[in-house]
């Protein structure tokens, strides 16, 4: 699913989670001034071999998981400890992360 407007692109992203895990550092959550976000993204990760992955994509959901109302340390341990296989994330681009 991708839905794009002129403020911003939206999709849910399928990956398989391996034991080295998604190959992304997250940044933001509740309690900071930015919401759930990809903050870097590690070379040869299953992030990084998707393509479709940009540092400054925010992070609405995990597996369902509404990420709004989490903190920084919750949603890095939402993601850390999810089991190994697919893990969906809900995904948002900012248009000033657009390229």
């Amino acid at each position: 699913f991708l839905t794009e407007s002129f403020r911003h692109k939206q999709w849910y992203q399928r990956r398989v989670r391996g034991s080295k895990g998604l190959g992304f550092s997250v940044g933001g959550g509740l309690g900071t001034s930015q919401p759930p976000h990809i903050k870097r993204i590690y070379t040869g990760s299953v992030a990084h071999q998707c393509g479709r992955l940009q540092p400054g994509d925010i992070i609405s959901a995990v597996n369902g998981i509404d990420l709004s109302c989490h903190s920084h340390v919750e949603v890095v341990n939402l993601i850390r400890y999810m089991p190994l296989g697919e893990v969906t994330l809900n995904l948002t681009r900012p248009a000033e992360v657009m390229r």
